[in-house]
């Protein structure tokens, strides 16, 4: 099949999933799948390819998988055994009656956790810590959803972050000195404040349906979604609330630092809260409760991972990266790098992260020949590839872990929030740093 063909049934297919998806007619890891048999099948691949390609994305995402049982697990027990009880009280005694704090909170937060550079610790941090207090305060979970997505936009240009390290890659430069050496961190600071005031102001909308009683419907609900809690907290579990709490703040640091590797982190602190708060008798029960919001995480891993070998092995995304360029005029090739990073967050939105980050090499490749400056385009395409969150990628696994442990927040809701915001976020951080000299124009 030509080169084109393959463009089109690309697009064709990704709109089919997104329909799918959006208009709830099927879960989204079905959609995945099924998209990964149905089109290999039209292409002509045989089973031998479909096995493979199946092996691949599972092994891929191993390590995603074990660290979303291991902390989901263990964030849920730490839910039932009701080790956030205090410090929910606490914060809605204190600031209950101001929501714009608790938002500040929230986005405080989400930004301390980002800080080392991975999606992971970001949502599982964030996410368990702040939605009970949310939901107190009748903030929807949506809200804290298109924070972290916008926290994740500003801070990813962090030079240790995994997309900076891969786009640096990419472009042929080293991403901690371009980062010391030529001033980024100047775009990071300046990214930062102007997400943070487009949050504010999206807070005082939130702040409004609030007061006019639009969120009314959280009341009571703050135990929903899939980490309710299920039964009465025991005797035996409220006197060991100071040590959970200390193991909260352990796994937190460790996920934080990278002391201790995350997984062996979160799999030692699961096991931990089990032996502390439950018998021989009760802790396999216990345990079973995490197995419905585990599944509906991993099967969407898994389905995406599958997914992306596919897309990969089928040709498809190389096929629609070459047709997509290939549409450029050549009168702006020489300022491909600045239009791609104005359009990079719908672009990952409705295509997908991976395939716009293969487009960065291509299209450093082609401004740098049209002459334009290599640094300045390396700063282009680094800098836009970090402000498009990971969670705000329809295809992005970690998407589907945040909407699931934000209480099931729907993706249509999420895209319809916060895509038109991550949009504004993304052209403004582009613009300063063409402003201040750091992208050609």
């Amino acid at each position: 099949m030509s080169t084109t063909m393959l463009a089109i049934l690309a697009i064709v297919t990704i709109l089919i999933i997104m329909v799918l998806i959006f208009k709830e007619i099927c879960p989204p890891f079905v959609a995945f799948l099924m998209a990964s048999v149905v089109v290999a099948l039209v292409l002509g691949y045989k089973n031998p390819d479909l096995q493979k390609w199946f092996v691949e994305g599972a092994k891929g995402q191993a390590k995603t998988i074990a660290l979303v049982i291991f902390c989901i697990s263990f964030f849920f027990i730490q839910n039932e055994v009701g080790a956030f009880d205090g410090i929910v009280n606490f914060i809605i005694k204190k600031i209950g009656g101001k929501p714009l704090l608790i938002m500040v909170a929230g986005w405080l937060v989400a930004t301390l956790s980002t800080l080392d550079g991975q999606s992971a610790s970001t949502i599982l941090v964030t996410v368990p810590a702040m939605l009970p207090i949310y939901k107190k305060a009748k903030i929807r979970p949506l809200f804290l959803c298109f924070q972290i997505a916008s926290v994740m936009g500003c801070m990813g240009i962090v030079p240790w972050s995994q997309v900076n390290l891969l786009n640096a890659t990419q472009v042929g430069v080293d991403g901690y000195a371009t980062f010391a050496s030529h001033g980024l961190i100047w775009v990071l600071f300046l990214g930062w404040a102007i997400a943070f005031g487009l949050m504010l102001l999206y807070g005082t909308f939130e702040v409004k349906r609030i007061k006019a009683g639009k969120n009314d419907y959280l009341v009571g609900d703050t135990d929903a979604g899939p980490g309710a809690r299920t039964d009465a907290v025991t005797e035996r579990q409220k006197k060991m609330r100071p040590v959970n709490f200390i193991l909260i703040l352990a796994l937190i640091v460790c996920l934080f630092t990278g002391w201790v590797a995350d997984v062996v982190a979160s799999a030692v602190a699961l096991v931990l809260v089990l032996l502390i708060n439950y018998d021989g008798k009760t802790m396999r029960k216990a345990f079973s409760k995490c197995a419905p919001m585990c599944l509906g995480s991993i099967s969407i891993i898994l389905a995406v991972g599958i997914w992306m070998q596919v897309f990969r092995g089928t040709n498809m995304m190389s096929s629609l990266v070459s047709s997509l360029l290939g549409m450029l005029p050549e009168s702006l090739v020489k300022y491909a790098h600045v239009i791609f990073a104005l359009i990079k967050t719908p672009v990952d939105f409705f295509l997908c992260n991976t395939m716009a980050m293969s487009l960065v090499p291509v299209v450093g490749e082609m401004v740098v020949t049209a002459g334009a400056c290599s640094m300045e385009t390396a700063h282009a395409l680094m800098t836009c590839t970090a402000a498009c969150g990971m969670v705000c990628c329809a295809s992005a696994a970690y998407q589907f872990v945040l909407l699931d442990m934000a209480g099931g927040v729907s993706l249509k809701d999420h895209a319809k929030y916060a895509l038109p915001r991550m949009t504004l976020q993304g052209v403004i951080q582009t613009l300063i740093m063409v402003v201040l000299g750091f992208a050609f124009l």
